[in-house]
């Protein structure tokens, strides 16, 4: 009989190590970035694509990859976006098929600091 691989569960912090991850990684980030993504899949946002910066969203969205850029830098929206990181506002707009580009403080940058992980 083989033996059954065993897993492990690790609580990290964005500055404690999430860029060495690998295997199956998941990044909670409920009081806002998950939540107004949520909110945006709601208001029919065919897609979102996440990045961890301002210029990084406002690039993809000159590239065509998206219409509108939401989020934050340290809790206000960015320059050039579209929308805050705010899923009341995202609840009163209409992303009908849209991508939709959503760059975080923490949310965020957490998925990409984790890109290195085999699932995220």
């Amino acid at each position: 009989m083989t033996e059954k691989p065993k897993s492990t569960v690790e609580i990290l912090s964005l500055d404690d190590g999430l860029a060495a991850c690998r295997g199956t990684v998941v990044v909670i980030d409920v009081f806002r970035a998950f939540t107004t993504a949520a909110m945006a899949f709601k208001q029919g946002a065919r897609r979102i694509v996440v990045t961890d910066s301002v210029t990084a969203a406002l690039a993809l969205r000159d590239q065509g990859v998206g219409t509108a850029c939401m989020g934050e830098i340290k809790g206000a929206k960015a320059a050039g976006f579209d929308f805050p990181n705010s899923p009341w506002l995202v609840s009163q707009a209409d992303f009908s098929g849209q991508t939709v580009i959503l760059a975080t403080s923490n949310g965020t940058a957490g998925l990409v600091a984790a890109s290195g992980a085999a699932c995220l």
